[in-house]
């Protein structure tokens, strides 16, 4: 496999945790129930992007991975997180809330108030998203609150399914649901708004999704989360964030958001190790 080599900046801890006291502020007063704040790392690539790729597949086996490259530069995608799955007329979507290092006991993730409630509120917000395009009384919760193992972490997984109505097109699917669930807030259009104030740059393809789509084997995408974007001369960035609730501590925050980096910042180290 071809060497590469990416430098990463981390970001302005402090002003990550005054978004996460921003969005407790909002909190107290109403304004949401929860909302996911992020912040980005920063570095230069050198060598292809595609190595990169191939080497954070072969090191952690993400299961949502996915690659796009053109002459504006590059997406690579270790998403851990499907945002949405249609086959047919059934639909799945299985949100991630919920985050514990992985040298941590998973059990405590589990019984974590926060993170259940976190996880819980979500979950709601993807079943009224879908709402709006299934049938009345399709829609179940077959997983909730399970534990999944990601790169670098542990997360509290759950899946809603439903049965879209009759009619109901991809992109009539997308205009309900997007942008995902999980990476925004509820409500959504107000955790939205919030959001724009707290964070310091636009996310650009982080939070988003990427996927494929086919008339015989229909949709799948994943949250674009774990995910560089790399610009034509190798710039990158590395978007991170996580879900703020009445009981979020902002210095647990910050730590969170350096443990889900983590994955895609020491891979590097990760991939040597592999290839040794």
């Amino acid at each position: 496999m071809a060497p590469w080599h990416l430098d990463w900046t981390a970001p302005d801890a402090e002003q990550h945790r005054h978004a996460v006291r921003a969005c407790l502020a909002a909190i107290t007063e109403g304004e949401v129930y929860q909302a996911c704040v992020c912040t980005r790392f920063t570095g230069t690539l050198d060598g292809d992007p595609a190595q990169l790729f191939a080497s954070g597949v072969e090191a952690d086996n993400p299961a949502r991975a996915a690659y796009l490259a053109g002459p504006w530069g590059a997406v690579v995608s270790f998403s851990p997180e499907l945002f949405l799955a249609r086959h047919a007329r059934t639909v799945l979507s299985s949100p991630i809330k919920g985050t514990l290092p992985i040298d941590r006991d998973p059990a405590v993730l589990r019984a974590s108030a926060k993170d259940v409630a976190e996880n819980v509120m979500i979950v709601d917000l993807v079943r009224n998203d879908l709402g709006r395009v299934c049938l009345p009384g399709s829609i179940t919760v077959p997983e909730l609150l399970a534990t999944h193992r990601a790169p670098a972490v542990w997360h509290l997984v759950s899946t809603v399914r439903g049965t879209l109505r009759d009619g109901i097109t991809d992109a009539r699917l997308l205009d309900a649901t997007f942008p995902p669930a999980s990476v925004t807030g509820t409500p959504k259009q107000r955790a939205r708004e919030l959001l724009r104030g707290w964070e310091t740059t636009d996310r650009g393809v982080y939070c988003g999704a990427l996927g494929m789509v086919s008339p015989l084997a229909g949709l799948e995408l994943n949250v674009a989360i774990r995910t560089v974007e790399l610009g034509p001369h190798g710039l990158a960035s590395l978007g991170v964030g996580g879900g703020i609730t009445i009981d979020s501590d902002p210095e647990a925050e910050w730590l969170e958001c350096l443990a889900k980096a983590a994955a895609v910042t020491r891979l590097q180290d990760r991939a040597a190790s592999t290839a040794s």
